[in-house]
């Protein structure tokens, strides 16, 4: 007789099969601003560049998923930077839910309306590196997974 799979049960396959394609992830290198973060190319794909070389977002083929690979050069510092963020991503209505400050880079999570978002910042002087994915609620079974690995994989 067959055992019903639980949604725990399904949430460690879901997870495993994302982590098991981590192989097949590709790198976007940013040559101005010497910054790589790898992406899964079977779920996000490049769809267009951001202006000056500055970065490059990505889409889901539904649309539903965005993500945003960017730097640029801001001396306001750490914590008005990261107030700048939160209030972007967050919007008027939605809210940060964790964040993370260490020297040298921040991370956020939180939602905005029916999505969730997470973004991690590096900073090197007055330049700040970062990425950021913005994905609908129904889906965080696939894109935590893919957020936390593209918070590993950030590099600047």
């Amino acid at each position: 007789m067959a055992r019903p799979v639980t949604l725990a049960t399904f949430a460690v396959l879901l997870f495993a099969s994302v982590s098991a394609r981590a192989d097949l992830w590709t790198t976007y290198d940013n040559a101005r601003f010497q910054f790589a973060v790898c992406y899964p190319p079977d779920l996000l794909h490049p769809a267009r560049e951001l202006q000056n070389g500055d970065g490059q977002i990505f889409t889901t083929s539904d649309g539903l998923t965005e993500m945003r690979a960017f730097a640029g050069i801001d001396d306001r510092g750490p914590a008005t930077i990261m107030a700048d963020v939160a209030a972007t991503l967050s919007g008027p209505s939605g809210r940060v839910t964790s964040s993370t400050m260490r020297p040298g880079w921040f991370a956020m999570s939180g939602r905005n309306g029916q999505k969730v978002f997470y973004t991690k910042v590096i900073l090197r002087g007055d330049v700040f590196k970062a990425f950021w994915i913005a994905y609908p609620e129904f889906q965080a079974n696939i894109f935590d997974a893919v957020a936390a690995r593209l918070s590993h994989c950030f590099r600047g």
